[in-house]
């Protein structure tokens, strides 16, 4: 087996162990931490979306690498992209299946990995990464990841990223800062910036105080992701 895919198969077994644990149950919007980090990180990236001119979102071919049960998908839906243009790829079938259970019949799901995506180049308008990046340990694997992100791009297309700047307690993840970003695509305009207040504060302030936990989120090393918009040159 080559390093690739031996990374390839600990990040599959890493996330299924976590869906055995239940841990994806943690994240649920009827708790008020989670509602506070997921609405923080919708402004932000609503925002991102219109200062790069991506909106509105109709005519847009949109990928979700690493797409899980499809949620950011469905935003993007509530956002007004059309459901026939809207593809995920997640390397979990149990994820999939749920993707497609939860989704609307027209977006199209691929079970396989972001080494080899199963797509046309210069074919999407949009790509998505979200804590894809962080979930891959081995450098050379996360070169070969972010190509594929670009080969797949339109010329002129963006690459939107939201992952981990760093997460001490899982052993599984490596955080992604600005200066990696620069590294992995170094011929590409990169817009990024520090975003959500770290979750072990906003799970404790956030069920008791939304006002302090904005005041807390203002201050930006409190901030444990960054959200980055990665041009590809046109």
């Amino acid at each position: 087996m080559t390093p690739a895919r031996e990374e390839i198969e600990r990040i599959r077994d890493a996330y299924a162990e976590r869906a055995r644990r239940g841990a994806d149950d943690r994240y649920g919007l009827h708790d008020p931490a989670n509602l506070f980090l997921f609405q923080r990180r919708e402004r932000a990236l609503v925002d991102l979306l219109r200062r790069h001119r991506l909106m509105p979102l109709d005519d847009k071919r949109v990928l979700d690498i690493g797409c899980g049960n499809g949620e950011v998908l469905r935003d993007f839906v509530r956002y007004g992209a059309r459901p026939e243009l809207l593809c995920g790829i997640d390397l979990l079938p149990e994820r999939i299946n749920t993707a497609r259970e939860r989704s609307a019949p027209h977006v199209q799901f691929s079970l396989g990995d972001a080494t080899d995506l199963p797509y046309p180049a210069d074919h999407f308008d949009i790509a998505l990464m979200f804590t894809v990046l962080s979930s891959i340990l081995d450098e050379a694997v996360r070169g070969k990841v972010a190509e594929e992100a670009l080969r797949v791009l339109r010329p002129g297309g963006t690459l939107v990223i939201y992952d981990f700047t760093w997460n001490p307690r899982n052993r599984d993840v490596r955080g992604v800062g600005k200066r990696e970003l620069r590294s992995l695509f170094a011929r590409c305009p990169i817009d990024a910036r520090r975003v959500t207040l770290a979750p072990p504060i906003s799970r404790r302030v956030a069920r008791v105080s939304w006002a302090v936990a904005s005041t807390l989120d203002s201050l930006p090393f409190l901030r444990s992701h960054v959200l980055a918009a990665v041009r590809k040159p046109a």
